[in-house]
């Protein structure tokens, strides 16, 4: 970021969201600048953890430094995509910060309500809910597309594999 190195900035970027559970532990991930890690979330690169664990991660992220980092919460929680959040997913998150003792905690179970409210009176078109029984993890970078694999042709039965991608 430092030398507008572009390239290497998205390939580091989607580096660091395929490897976001391991990340998200290290020292280096709670060193990051608020802009950094909701570029990190805005990106839409594809994670290595379902959606729910997202906001758990963002949420240890704030809480880490609540002073300095409470203020941009509300930036941060709009990245988070809460209609992949299953509903009893998000009761569980909320009921372990239900208890919170100090302003900061109260905070930011507040946002977290208010924002699951505000993306679901939106409903964003182009995120697809992840069911319990989905072999996907999260949908974040997934694009939706058509794909004939085989079929019949002109000149008869083919393996010829077609796809449309509205992007």
């Amino acid at each position: 970021e430092t030398y507008s190195l572009s390239q290497l900035r998205r390939r580091v970027y989607r580096f660091m969201s395929g490897h976001l559970r391991e990340f998200s532990r290290s020292v280096d991930f709670h060193r990051l600048a608020p802009q950094q890690l909701e570029y990190l979330l805005g990106c839409d690169f594809p994670v290595d953890c379902p959606e729910e664990e997202v906001l758990r991660i963002v949420m240890r992220w704030l809480m880490t430094d609540p002073r300095q980092r409470l203020p941009c919460a509300q930036r941060l929680m709009r990245r988070v995509h809460f209609a992949e959040i299953m509903p009893w997913d998000l009761e569980s998150i909320l009921q372990q910060n239900s208890l919170a003792h100090n302003y900061q905690e109260q905070h930011l179970y507040h946002l977290v309500v208010s924002e699951t409210c505000r993306q679901s009176r939106i409903r964003s078109s182009n995120l697809v809910p992840v069911s319990k029984s989905s072999p996907l993890v999260n949908s974040r970078g997934m694009e939706l597309a058509v794909v004939k694999v085989g079929g019949l042709g002109i000149g008869g039965i083919t393996n010829e594999i077609t796809y449309f991608l509205p992007s």
